[in-house]
């Protein structure tokens, strides 16, 4: 299957002493919206979570429409 779209979204994590904390994570879907692939961690800043997508899928030279899902 090839990569339809990327969707990178934020994930809120609870740590220690009830402070939350917002991650970064990416998944990769096929055309039917079945996911293909996903980061498998999460990145404290949204510009590592889309640099670590673009080395991983090639992204920004395929021309992979990437989606930044803000809540």
């Amino acid at each position: 299957m090839k990569v339809h779209r990327i969707e990178i979204f934020a994930v809120l994590h609870e740590r220690q002493f009830g402070k939350i904390r917002r991650e970064w994570c990416w998944h990769a879907l096929a055309r039917n919206g079945r996911k293909i692939g996903w980061s498998g961690e999460s990145y404290t800043r949204r510009s590592a979570c889309i640099a670590a997508m673009q080395a991983v899928t090639g992204a920004d030279n395929r021309g992979i429409p990437v989606r930044v899902l803000d809540e």
